[in-house]
Formats: structure tokens, sequence, C-alpha cells
């Protein structure tokens, strides 16, 4: 499968976004002096569709491990996908799902990603800023 980068930029700095590995960070770079230097490491082209292997990944609804894969919250339990190696419910679960992301409407003409394959994990971003 082929990844995508978008990149996010102005003059002062750009990000390297994966949308098919949970919007998963491929590069972080800032000007200095006209000069792009990398201020997060490189991912390899290789590994886009590996979120342990990039600069960054994103860790929703929860960060760090759940023991046994067990959520508790708003007075519900809720079963999460646990990894085999030790039983936990690691780094959230947005970083496996694929963001899809379209122009909206409105000030600044913001972009919005959304996750249509995960009603449960809807996540609306928008982005604006200078020209």
């Amino acid at each position: 499968m082929s990844h995508s980068v978008h990149a996010l930029e102005n003059e002062y700095w750009k990000a390297g976004i994966l949308p098919e590995t949970g919007a998963s960070i491929a590069f972080g770079r800032v000007n200095s002096g006209g000069a792009w230097v990398d201020i997060l490491r490189p991912t390899a082209p290789a590994d886009y569709g590996n979120s342990s292997n990039c600069s960054s990944f994103i860790m929703l609804p929860w960060c760090n491990r759940i023991g046994g894969g067990r959520l508790n919250f708003g007075g519900k339990s809720h079963q999460l996908a646990v990894t085999q190696d030790d039983g936990t419910a690691r780094h959230g679960d947005v970083r496996g799902r694929c963001f899809y992301g379209h122009r909206g409407v409105g000030d600044g003409d913001p972009h919005d990603a959304r996750q249509p394959n995960a009603r449960e994990h809807q996540l609306a971003v928008r982005l604006q800023g200078r020209r």
C-alpha cells in the first residue's frame, strides 16, 4: 500500500502528516536562516505504514497502557483490543485508523479531518492561521 504525506506548512515550519497511519507525523521541520532543519526524527518512507516507527503518533482516546483492556468511563465498562505480549490496550485507538481530509468552508478555508469508518471515535480538526 502506498502512503501519502500531506504537508502542513508556512514560512516558519512544516510537518508531514500520514493520514493512512492515524495521522501520524512523518517529519517536523523549522526554517532556520533559509534552511529546513529537522526537529523530529524523519520517518523512513518504508515505515510510513507503521505508526510505531513514525516521528510521532496520536494517542487518542487514551495514552499509555490499560491493564486487561478494561476501560471504565462514565459509569460504563468498555473492553478494548489488547496486545498479545502483555494483555494491555496500548496507546489509544486512532493510530491504526485512516484519517480522511477535505476542505471545509468558512474563515481561513479550514481543513477538516474525520474518521468515517469509526462512528464512536469521530474527530474533527480545524486548522487556521496566517497565509
